[in-house]
């Protein structure tokens, strides 16, 4: 019986992996998942971003295939993804990858357009003005309180209190961000519109796990009397809770919106040749997000199949010339 396919291409500077399965020898399989595995072997099922079964695991296929993004994937981890058919016996599993990565991240679980790259802290704020672009700063978390749960009750006629034990209660703290423009302010706005959880991800160093955050009111600080001075001060006050439920949106690049964004009309879009495999791979974000290579982009840019392997030692590699 064959068996199904999956490739991972790990997108580091964009935040997450794309993950595609090929069940097309198998067309029977209707709806397939898959699932991410740590090497503790704890694993979790990669969030879908379109049409599921009823259980919400598994991804529908077109015409035998589904292209996902792993926008939560730890970093810096050795990362073992498989697919399951609905329904089917077989299984397949991916090379192993890693998400190299040394910034922290400001991520939306359920609308992954929006997530940010945040920039390190310079070693002092006179060299903020050094930054360019729509830089996001991140300043600090500040301090972590978990709150206790517990209750101790004063019996009448007694020395001691009765305690009451409960589970102490998730980390609430709040995440400190400098935006330099208005831009950058407004990404951040952006990111919280919707009011759904967050994922806020560091470097190990930093000694804050991977925690999904849900955001009170946070407030927009202005350094400088002259408003015109772009600088602003995020406060970010959150509770840590559980992984959030629901499909999520695609990335920047594969939703009908940036086509939009990109192409004025549909003649614009229709001439630029744009296939539905290009989009699902991010070519309708401007610049293209990522680049995946096709067989004239090798041609061009390796003059022989020695030189194309010399240089390239897997097909994820090739993917992402």
């Amino acid at each position: 019986m064959p068996t199904p396919d999956i490739t991972v291409v790990p997108e580091a500077a964009l935040g997450y992996a794309i993950i595609t399965i090929n069940w097309s020898a198998n067309p029977t399989v209707l709806f397939a998942k898959v699932t991410r595995t740590l090497p503790d072997g704890s694993s979790t099922v990669v969030r879908p971003h379109t049409f599921t079964d009823s259980t919400g695991d598994y991804i529908e296929l077109s015409a035998g295939m589904a292209v996902l993004y792993d926008t939560e994937a730890p970093f810096n981890t050795v990362l073992s993804y498989s697919t399951q058919g609905l329904g089917s016996i077989l299984s397949a599993t991916a090379t192993d990858v890693t998400l190299t990565n040394s910034f922290p991240w400001l991520k939306s679980p359920l609308h992954p357009w929006a997530n940010k790259q945040l920039v390190l802290t310079p070693a002092s704020y006179s060299d903020l003005t050094c930054l360019t672009g729509d830089s996001i700063v991140f300043a600090a978390i500040a301090e972590e309180i978990r709150p206790t749960r517990s209750a101790a009750s004063a019996p009448f006629n007694a020395e001691f209190p009765i305690p009451s034990s409960r589970t102490r209660g998730s980390i609430a703290s709040s995440l400190r961000l400098v935006t330099r423009t208005f831009a950058a302010r407004d990404a951040v706005i952006e990111l919280n519109a919707p009011g759904d959880p967050l994922l806020f991800q560091a470097p190990t160093v930093y000694g804050i796990p991977d925690r999904y955050i849900t955001v009170g009111d946070y407030s927009v600080t202005r350094f400088s009397a002259d408003h015109k001075k772009q600088w602003r001060a995020n406060t970010i006050p959150h509770v840590v809770v559980d992984v959030p439920a629901g499909l999520a949106d695609g990335v920047l690049g594969v939703r009908w919106a940036d086509v939009c964004d990109l192409y004025s009309t549909f003649a614009d879009f229709t001439a630029a040749s744009v296939t539905r495999t290009q989009i699902l791979f991010g070519q309708a974000a401007s610049p293209p997000s990522p680049t995946v290579c096709d067989y004239d982009d090798l041609a061009a840019a390796y003059t022989d199949y020695n030189a194309m392997t010399a240089a390239n030692a897997n097909y994820s590699a090739l993917l992402d010339c």
